[in-house]
């Protein structure tokens, strides 16, 4: 069987004028997971495939920063959140996903 998780990575970024000689800036990155299980069939060489299961969100995780200063640049907004999670994104959704794959594998895939 093989698992495959897919991250994705979703930035947004908030410009507010919430006091009128203030700018305040809001960035935050949400990361979706999703898994897939498939397995293959037939002999040791054989190419086929069978999908055992699908999970469309097995969860989110969320990092966000606001600062007084405004910012324009995509990679450096990207960049500053990155820096805010304080791990590396592979580590991060190890650790925070660890339970549900581990629950999916023995409610649906166990014998």
């Amino acid at each position: 069987m093989v698992f495959a998780c897919t991250l994705d990575p979703q930035l947004k970024a908030i410009h507010d004028t919430f006091m009128k000689d203030k700018i305040t800036f809001k960035a935050d990155l949400n990361f979706i997971c999703s898994l897939i299980v498939t397995e293959f069939i037939g002999a040791p060489t054989s190419t086929k495939q069978d999908i055992v299961t699908q999970i469309q969100n097995l969860g989110n995780f969320t990092t966000s920063f606001s600062q007084d200063e405004d910012m324009n640049d995509v990679k450096q907004i990207y960049n500053k959140l990155l820096e805010k999670l304080n791990t590396p994104i592979l580590e991060k959704m190890k650790t925070e996903r660890v339970q549900g794959v581990k629950k999916l594998v023995e409610k649906k895939l166990a014998p």
